[in-house]
This record gives C-alpha cells, sequence and structure tokens, in this order.
C-alpha cells in the first residue's frame, strides 16, 4: 500500500462521500443539547460563553438549537428535493455551530478537552455547507 494511498481515500470521501450521516449528527446533537439545556436545573452552566455573551436565556438557545435540529432532521427524512432551502438551512447549522465553538474558545481563552466534540461537530457543518448542491448525491438528497 503506497502512503499516499490514505490520504487521497479520505480526500476522495470528503469530495464525494454522502453527506447524510453528518447532518444526521448535527441534527441529533442539535436536539440533545437542546433538551438538555431545557432539563438542566441550572441552566446558566450549560449555556457556555456564547450564549451569556448574547444575553440569552438557556430556554432561548434551547429553541435555536432545537428549531434547527428539526429543520435537519426533516431535510433528511423529506424526499422532495429543495436545494435552495437546505442550502439556507446549512449555512444557518454552520453559523449556529462555528459561531458557538468560536466564541465559547475566544471567551474561555482556548479548546478545552470537553468542548473538542463541539469543535468536530462544527468542522462537519462547514463540510456539509460546502458540499450542499455540489455532486449529483447532494442534489439527490438535498
Amino acid at each position: 500500500m503506497r502512503a499516499g494511498s490514505g490520504l487521497s481515500q479520505l480526500w476522495m470521501s470528503l469530495r464525494y462521500g454522502n453527506t447524510i450521516p453528518m447532518r444526521v449528527a448535527l441534527a441529533l446533537a442539535s436536539l440533545l443539547f437542546a433538551l438538555s439545556l431545557l432539563a438542566s436545573t441550572d441552566g446558566a452552566s450549560w449555556v457556555r460563553p456564547y450564549a451569556r455573551l448574547q444575553g440569552s436565556q438557556a430556554w432561548q438557545w434551547s429553541l435555536v438549537f432545537g428549531g434547527n435540529g428539526a429543520v435537519l432532521l426533516w431535510r433528511v427524512l423529506d424526499r422532495n428535493v429543495r436545494i435552495g432551502l437546505t442550502r439556507f438551512i446549512n449555512a444557518c447549522t454552520c453559523a449556529l455551530w462555528v459561531g458557538y465553538v468560536s466564541a465559547t474558545i475566544a471567551l474561555v481563552g482556548g479548546l478545552s478537552p470537553d468542548l473538542v466534540g463541539e469543535a468536530v461537530l462544527a468542522l462537519g457543518s462547514i463540510w456539509v455547507a460546502l458540499r450542499t448542491d455540489l455532486t449529483q448525491s447532494d442534489r439527490e438528497s438535498a
């Protein structure tokens, strides 16, 4: 096996792979995050610095993340192609996760171990947003 073949396969999977598993992961993460905000007895500790930066309450961020998760899941389950709407939803998802992680990192002063999962979701949301309508497979599942 050549040394470059692994990187080549990774590049091919990122370029042509199906985005549905990542979209489902983003939807579930958003929904579970929203539920955890609502279920928390101390919502302020769950709302990381991004929400505190904006001066919002835990229930408001729960609505934002929950709404995002619901529309993401709807787009995965709906068989009708709606490329424009999907592009908008994926861009909003990207802005939400990247903004949340960036603001938290800026306020905390670095990437802490408990933020790594959210950082991976932010990277996944960038990939999904960039891949919207890029290949035939993306158009069929948009």
